[in-house]
């Protein structure tokens, strides 16, 4: 993880989708989760799990 000031790839409007749990806050580009579809994360004790439907690839609603 990097802060995002530090994401030089990033541009200030790409679209993020973010998560706040335990009053830690991060975001995951739709960029990148396009490409890879998925992500694994831990909040202090917390694991989370989430996917990233491509709508355009399957036909079917997004996230």
């Amino acid at each position: 993880m990097i802060h995002a000031g530090d994401a030089s790839y990033l541009y200030d409007n790409d679209i993020v989708f973010g998560m706040v749990i335990n009053g830690i806050a991060k975001a995951y580009p739709q960029r990148i989760m396009g490409w890879h579809e998925m992500v694994v994360d831990n909040f202090d004790d917390s694991r989370v799990a989430g996917v990233f439907g491509r709508s355009h690839i399957r036909g079917n609603p997004g996230v």
